[in-house]
């Protein structure tokens, strides 16, 4: 049988509005949605790897901040970029 523990937490008032329209996009409580983030990020559907790449790509600020860094600590990634670029242009 399993046992059930109740975790508690804090979270500031921008997190919970993240988590409360995250319920509701999906039809859950708070309680549900919460369990479901943890499940799947602790769960091991998802690696960390598969979980930070899931958030960049969801987000292009991230994507670009990440690619600008790339470039600034690596310019010679600066010729596979434009090359990518060249094959999604045609």
């Amino acid at each position: 049988m399993n046992h059930v523990k109740v975790v508690g937490v804090r979270v500031g008032e921008a997190l919970y509005e993240k988590i409360e329209a995250y319920a509701k996009t999906r039809g859950l409580s708070i309680s549900e949605a919460v369990r479901r983030v943890l499940e799947e990020y602790f769960g091991g559907e998802k690696t960390l790897d598969e979980f930070i790449a899931a958030r960049v790509i969801a987000n292009d600020e991230i994507f670009f901040r990440i690619v600008k860094a790339k470039l600034e600590i690596n310019s010679n990634l600066k010729t596979p970029l434009e090359a990518i670029l060249r094959e999604f242009r045609g």
